[in-house]
């Protein structure tokens, strides 16, 4: 499924659901909708993006350093706009991720998942 993520499609679902989400609390109808309705509208994810692992990695690792280190403009902007100086340590995010560069080709993740999932 992976190597038929399509990213920009992706990023339209989630541009159309920041609209929906926007347009709800602009009615004003946000606000009477149960829980699970409200979760179901709200966006959680800004954006999908291909990188490098490496790059992921880093981003990863500098989650906690000294100095805030946004991961984009979007991160940035938002971050500098409601007072938030630092960012949430993602350090099991890297280790998943230096874990999956171990695989040489996708048939060996592939593989890997395969005999993990009958172990269970």
């Amino acid at each position: 499924w992976l190597q038929h993520f399509d990213v920009d499609s992706i990023n339209e679902k989630l541009e159309e659901r920041r609209g929906n989400f926007k347009q709800s609390v602009d009615l004003g109808s946000f606000w009477t909708k149960s829980r699970a309705e409200k979760e179901q509208l709200s966006p959680e994810v800004r954006s999908v993006e291909w990188m490098d692992i490496s790059e992921a990695v880093v981003n990863c690792l500098t989650s906690k350093a000294e100095i805030f280190t946004p991961v984009n403009d979007f991160q940035h902007t938002e971050f500098k706009r409601y007072g938030v100086n630092e960012r949430h340590p993602m350090y099991a995010t890297m280790f998943t991720l230096l874990a999956l560069e171990n695989f040489k080709t996708i048939d060996s993740l592939i593989e890997n998942a395969a005999d993990f999932e009958a172990s269970l």
